[in-house]
């Protein structure tokens, strides 16, 4: 039975820890593996470019090194500000969550604790700006029919007042704003 470490050819017979042989290569192409020199140096075809190269696979070997991150050529350090950076998105946002236990459950959390803790509750606001309404409304009562020209800067100032206070109470009574 072959370990994983071990290579086969043919019909499978094992070649041992690791491989070495010659080969061919076009440039840009894969190499063409012989084994044996001669049977390499036969399939050779210097005159149309290709090279004759001895290659060697050795097992690697288990390095028992402490872990640096000023090392780490994968880029870790972007990977997981990656993955910080999206738990903290999706936890805001309230979906998604990482798996119970995960290392970004935190980052996870605290973006959704701040997410509710930044929420207003903009419901407390509807009486005050429905009296003011009111008020505005009052004070012009009887010159609804009247265009903006014809009245006094005051009057049309408190049109305007009462537009936006319909709008803010539309949008405080819509879906379109988190009502706490």
């Amino acid at each position: 039975m072959n370990d994983k470490n071990s290579l086969t050819v043919g019909s499978g017979q094992p070649l041992g820890e690791g491989w070495s042989g010659w080969a061919t290569q076009y440039p840009g192409a894969m190499p063409k593996l012989y084994g044996a020199r001669e049977i390499a140096e036969v399939n050779h075809h210097p005159d149309e470019g290709q090279r004759l190269i001895f290659l060697s696979e050795q097992p690697a070997q288990a390095v028992d090194l402490p872990y640096s991150l000023d090392a780490d050529p994968a880029g870790i350090r972007a990977s997981v500000c990656d993955v910080i950076t999206g738990t903290l998105m999706v936890g805001a946002q309230g979906h998604t969550p990482p798996p119970a236990g995960h290392w970004a459950e935190a980052f996870w959390n605290a973006a959704r604790a701040d997410a509710t803790a930044q929420a207003v509750d903009l419901g407390k606001f509807r009486e005050p700006i429905a009296a003011w309404s009111k008020h505005c409304a009052h004070s012009i009562q009887g010159y609804e029919s009247y265009r903006d020209i014809d009245l006094p800067d005051w009057m049309v100032e408190r049109r305007q007042q009462v537009r936006k206070c319909d709008q803010l109470l539309a949008l405080i009574d819509s879906q379109a704003v988190r009502n706490g």
